[in-house]
């Protein structure tokens, strides 16, 4: 079963669009009726087929998780850290439209029969990177709904993601989603 908890924004205020908003107010999405909102991240690892020429396939599985942040005189540092959970699934064709850049459509299914649909909203591309054996990806999509809890879902995610040369593929998420609350028609 999936969950998805809506948790308040700590810091006092937001910087939207150069006005300032309470974020108790942005993160209440008072301004959404019937409509709630759900920020995550995901960290997927799974692995790429080459389906045909310039088109791949992914398939790759992301656990329950938290991504922590810890800012400190040296620098950035981040790591996962697992939650007692279930894993979401990731399925998606990339189309390349030229060597680096693509199109990309998919689902993440999170199990009970809920599941998002996903295009990108642009051409994302895929590029080689410092380290020899890797490539470096960016995407940004538009969900176009999904079912079970997700049905009319909307939103936008964001994807960052290395691919190797023999496949492997680990791919970090992050969306915010507009779902419809209980008892609100889609």
């Amino acid at each position: 079963m999936i969950h998805l908890e809506l948790r308040p924004l700590s810091a006092p205020l937001v910087r939207d669009s150069g006005l300032m908003a309470s974020t108790s107010e942005a993160a209440n999405g008072r301004h959404l009726a019937g409509m709630r909102h759900v920020a995550f991240s995901m960290q997927f690892r799974g692995h790429s087929h080459r389906l045909s020429p310039g088109v791949l396939t992914a398939r790759a599985t992301a656990p329950s998780s938290a991504l922590v942040t810890e800012i400190d005189a040296d620098g950035v540092h981040g790591h996962l850290e697992l939650l007692d959970g279930d894993e979401a699934h990731l399925e998606c064709r990339l189309t390349f439209l030229d060597e680096r850049r693509f199109e990309e459509v998919g689902t993440v299914s999170f199990g009970n029969g809920n599941a998002l649909r996903f295009r990108s909203t642009g051409a994302g591309t895929l590029a080689p990177c410092h380290d020899p054996g890797l490539r470096h990806g960016t995407a940004a999509w538009e969900v176009d709904g999904g079912a079970g809890i997700f049905a009319g879902a909307t939103g936008r995610i964001v994807s960052n993601f290395l691919l190797s040369d023999t496949g492997d593929l680990t791919d970090h998420h992050l969306g915010v989603l507009f779902l419809h609350r209980a008892g609100h028609s889609c």
